[in-house]
């Protein structure tokens, strides 16, 4: 169902590890989705990093479908490993951004968005 293919919520996750994540779901922690750039990150740099990603811009505006779509397209989501029956939204987006190669894989596609829906 693509209705159901958005993320539930955001909220600034400081992880035992170190780490800064955009949200609380266990499936982030395995993801490459940081928001942490150094050890002494103020609150406010988070905050920025948070609302100036494209890349968490378009989860929140487009949902996952966005990425989704843009992977049947090239048949890819067996390469990706994204599962026909999934738990939560959740696992989808922890199959999409697992590793740095995933996420780049996206960023001409996101490149395009930022210049033909923001600029």
């Amino acid at each position: 169902d693509r209705d159901v293919l958005y993320c539930p919520g955001y909220e600034i996750v400081y992880h035992h590890d170190g780490e800064i994540y955009p949200c609380c779901s266990p499936a982030i922690f395995e993801t490459q989705i940081s928001l942490r750039e150094e050890k002494y990150q103020t609150l406010e740099r988070t905050i920025e990093k948070l609302n100036s990603n494209i890349l968490l811009y378009i989860i929140r505006r487009e949902g996952f479908n966005w990425f989704l779509d843009i992977l049947k397209e090239q048949k890819l989501l067996n390469d990706f490993g994204i599962p026909l029956d999934f738990p939560s939204v959740c696992s989808v987006c922890g199959s999409l951004f697992n590793d740095q190669y995933k996420i780049n894989f996206f960023k001409p596609y996101m490149e395009k968005y930022y210049y033909e829906t923001i600029k």
